[in-house]
């Protein structure tokens, strides 16, 4: 379980979808008021951004045609200690991670720098 925290845009279909059901998945931890220090020891979770990113994920999902049904009320987090429930995604550590385990993801991103005008590059210059 993981939360890669990314622009949606370049999460390949898999990896889009796949993060929209962890957060529907990952809600009883909050719920049941369970401990989710190996998720933030880990880099996984930013609990308080959860409803936040799962709306940003719906609307890519939208954009790309895909069906969504299922809003996200974050519940209560009170109960979790504040160095957690204050935790903050390492956005480096995520993305270099992301881009590491999946090529259509790296694909996609590498486009998405293109299309910024972040890099620029040739077909030649990089496999995709």
């Amino acid at each position: 379980m993981r939360f890669w925290k990314v622009n949606p845009v370049i999460l390949c279909r898999n990896h889009l979808l796949g993060m929209h059901n962890e957060f529907h998945k990952f809600k009883p931890h909050f719920e049941k008021k369970r401990s989710i220090a190996g998720y933030i020891k880990n880099n996984c979770v930013e609990p308080r951004a959860m409803s936040i990113m799962h709306d940003i994920v719906a609307m890519e999902m939208e954009i790309r045609d895909y069906k969504h049904n299922s809003p996200y009320i974050l519940p209560d987090l009170s109960y979790l200690p504040l160095e957690h429930l204050y935790y903050r995604i390492d956005k480096d550590k995520s993305l270099d991670l992301l881009l590491n385990r999946c090529p259509e993801c790296y694909k996609r991103y590498l486009q998405f720098l293109c299309i910024t005008n972040q890099l620029f590059i040739t077909n030649q210059e990089v496999k995709l």
